[in-house]
């Protein structure tokens, strides 16, 4: 969804538009670096934060795992992505220390368990954009 908000590909519902969503350029632009930079809880506490602030209770529809996994994708390409699971893991742990894992869970944010991340290696198609 984010990267969708600022590439103007089409989504069938437009209903978030309408809303002050705190999305912005610049901050997709700040998960990207962080996420670049290796620091994956730097950027999953922006996200998580961000969405803290905003009036009402957060409409998380996807994993954050997902909504990270396709910006990786997308601005750094496929090599990345095994790297990635690593750092979502170990984000996840570090992050469940001081949330709990509870709070995470319910914030969308566990990553996916060993076996599903088996199964996208071995019967899917390779990950493209």
């Amino acid at each position: 969804m984010l990267w969708r908000i600022h590439s103007g590909v089409q989504m069938r519902n437009y209903s978030w538009r309408r809303h002050n969503h705190p999305f912005t350029l610049s901050f997709l632009e700040e998960v990207l670096r962080w996420v670049g930079m290796n620091e994956v809880h730097k950027a999953v506490t922006l996200f998580l934060d961000t969405v803290a602030k905003q009036p009402g209770p957060p409409r998380i529809q996807r994993s954050l795992y997902r909504e990270f996994l396709f910006l990786t994708l997308a601005a750094m390409g496929k090599d990345h992505v095994a790297a990635f699971d690593k750092k979502y893991k170990a984000a996840y742990t570090r992050l469940s220390g001081s949330l709990g894992r509870e709070e995470l869970r319910r914030k969308r944010a566990q990553p996916p368990s060993p076996k599903a991340v088996d199964c996208r290696r071995c019967f899917l198609v390779p990950l493209e954009c």
